[in-house]
């Protein structure tokens, strides 16, 4: 009777796909997630991409039977907003038997040892190409806010030239600190600076579908 317990508890833990192993946990859900693409790989039948951020390293493959190429290359300097599943099973037996991750139609000689995801379309990509989702709406204020600071930066900084300041700071960096004056005069200088840094933000970032923030 007591097999059949034990039998019974295995079976239920298996059923809800989350997988504990040294205390780490793999569990199947769907992640949407802001990560660069540092490396493509090939194999004979798909192609092998490699993420990374803070938080996560990761991989997944796709067919090279691609039905549609896109024009904008993958660059490895910019993020990418990602829909992904993560894939319990598979992850576990690859952590449970071995430190090379077995696929079929994946040479196994790549050794692995990042957690395997599915990607669910999003981006669509094929093979170096992505179809970069471009989040025009912000593109716009985003650039109408920079261009109304050049009109105003060496003339009367009020308050909407600050509102445009604080927009873009929620976003990339600002040299805030320089304006730690009485009067609160943001530097030319030190503008000129600063706006290098928020264009190219803008250009390794833009294809992550960027969000306003509150």
């Amino acid at each position: 009777m007591t097999k059949y317990i034990y039998l019974i508890i295995i079976l239920m833990l298996v059923s809800c796909k989350a997988y504990k192993v040294k205390n780490v946990y793999f569990k199947s859900e769907t992640l949407k997630v802001n990560s660069k693409i540092v490396r493509i790989d090939s194999t004979e039948n798909d192609y092998v991409y490699f993420l990374k951020n803070d938080t996560m390293q990761a991989y997944f493959t796709k067919t090279k039977s691609c039905l549609k190429t896109f024009e904008t290359l993958i660059d490895t300097t910019k993020k990418y907003q990602l829909t992904v599943q993560s894939d319990a099973n598979f992850n576990y037996l690859s952590k449970t038997y071995s430190e090379v991750y077995y696929h079929e139609g994946i040479d196994t000689s790549f050794n692995y040892k990042d957690y395997r995801l599915i990607l669910l379309d999003s981006p669509d990509i094929c093979g170096k190409t992505v179809d970069c989702k471009e989040n025009l709406e912000f593109k716009e204020k985003f650039f109408e806010s920079i261009k109304f600071i050049d009109t105003l930066i060496y003339s009367i900084q009020g308050r909407k030239f600050h509102e445009a300041l604080n927009f873009i700071s929620k976003y990339s960096h600002v040299s805030s600190e320089s304006m730690l004056n009485y009067a609160r005069i943001y530097p030319g200088g030190v503008y000129e600076k600063d706006r290098k840094i928020w264009i190219d933000w803008y250009e390794k970032n833009k294809c992550a579908n960027i969000q306003f923030k509150e």
